[in-house]
């Protein structure tokens, strides 16, 4: 799937099976993604870059970047892009649970979602320097129960906050678990 410049809201969609990131997001885009569940992807779950500031909200990210000789992160931020990254639960993935380009908001991103059994070194890290370092529009919705899989096509691309939603649905999936208390 792939969101670029838009601002959308997608909710309970499954994305499974990419041959690179299961989720990219790009360019200005402010979308939001809430109640996912992103997984077994070959590279990251969810790949951010650009000046992209997304919402990531309560989603399950979990198995991705698994591919031999190029583990992947299930949170990969890169460039000027700053995602709010809240209440998802990122674990099992390639590489570390978030890569972040600088350190700045390695602390925030820790006490906002949780990473398993991983320690915080492992869970959230700074691409290229130390590991754990401290340091009103309208929207339109891609909802319901739907999963994207496949060999690295995507389900949705260019997604627009303008005209009528446009949903990609496979086949049902189950709603990842919500994180409670």
């Amino acid at each position: 799937m792939r969101l670029e410049g838009s601002q959308v809201v997608v909710e309970e969609v499954e994305v499974t099976g990419a041959a690179g990131a299961g989720i990219e997001i790009r360019g200005a885009d402010r979308s939001t993604l809430r109640y996912c569940y992103v997984h077994h992807n070959a590279g990251s779950g969810i790949a951010v870059a650009g000046d992209a500031a997304p919402r990531l909200l309560a989603n399950l990210i979990t198995g991705n970047g698994s591919r031999p000789g190029a583990p992947a992160p299930g949170v990969e931020v890169r460039d000027a892009a700053v995602p709010l990254l809240a209440g998802n639960r990122i674990e099992g993935n390639g590489g570390p649970g978030v890569s972040l380009p600088a350190p700045e908001r390695v602390d925030e991103v820790w006490r906002w979602n949780t990473f398993g059994a991983a320690p915080r070194e492992q869970a959230v890290r700074v691409a290229g320097g130390p590991s754990g370092a401290a340091a009103s529009a309208p929207r339109r919705a891609i909802a319901g129960n739907a999963m994207i899989s496949g060999s690295g096509a995507s389900g949705v691309s260019g997604v627009r906050g303008a005209g009528a939603p446009r949903t990609a649905a496979v086949a049902a999936a189950p709603r990842p678990p919500r994180r409670h208390g």
